[in-house]
C-alpha cells in the first residue's frame, strides 16, 4: 500500500469510527433526528398519509404539519420529561382531510408529558401515560440521478 492510500485508509477508518460514534450516542436520543408520524390515538384519521415531521434541536421542535411548517419551544428531559409551548406555523390552506389532520397533531402535541425511544421509534405520552403521538426515524431520501 503506498502511503498516500494508507492516510486515505486511516482517515476513512476514523471517519467510520467517529460515524458510528455518533449513532451510538444518538440511538436513545430525541434530539437530532428527523422523527415521521407513523400513527396517533385518533382513530378516525390515518397519521401516515399527511407527511408530519418533528426535528428537535437545542430546545426546539419543528417539522412540517402536513400542510404548514411549523415550530415551538420545548423542554425534553433526560429523566423522560416533555413539554411543548406555544405552537407557530405557516397559514396556508390545504385539503380539509389534511387541515383536519394538521389541528389534530398539534392538539395531541400540546398534550404530550412524556417521551420515550425504542430502537427507531419515538412515542409521546399523554401526563396519564397513554400514548398519543408515535413516530419513525425518517429514511434518509434519495434522489433519483438525472
Amino acid at each position: 500500500m503506498t502511503r498516500r492510500q494508507t492516510r486515505w485508509a486511516s482517515a476513512l477508518a476514523a471517519l467510520s469510527f467517529l460515524f458510528c460514534a455518533a449513532c451510538a450516542s444518538l440511538a436513545g436520543s430525541i434530539e437530532g433526528v428527523q422523527w415521521e408520524l407513523e400513527s396517533w390515538t385518533l382513530s378516525s384519521l390515518a397519521a401516515d398519509i399527511t407527511g408530519i415531521t418533528a426535528t428537535f434541536i437545542d430546545g426546539r421542535i419543528s417539522g412540517f404539519s402536513g400542510v404548514n411548517s411549523f415550530g415551538a419551544d420545548c423542554r425534553i428531559g433526560k429523566d423522560g420529561s416533555f413539554e411543548v409551548g406555544a405552537i407557530r406555523h405557516t397559514k396556508r390552506a390545504g385539503p380539509e382531510p389534511a387541515m383536519r389532520a394538521e389541528s389534530a397533531f398539534f392538539k395531541l402535541l400540546v398534550q404530550a408529558r412524556s417521551w420515550k425511544v425504542r430502537g427507531d421509534a419515538l412515542t409521546l405520552f399523554d401526563a396519564a401515560g397513554n400514548e398519543l403521538l408515535s413516530f419513525v426515524r425518517a429514511q434518509p431520501r434519495v434522489n433519483p440521478a438525472p
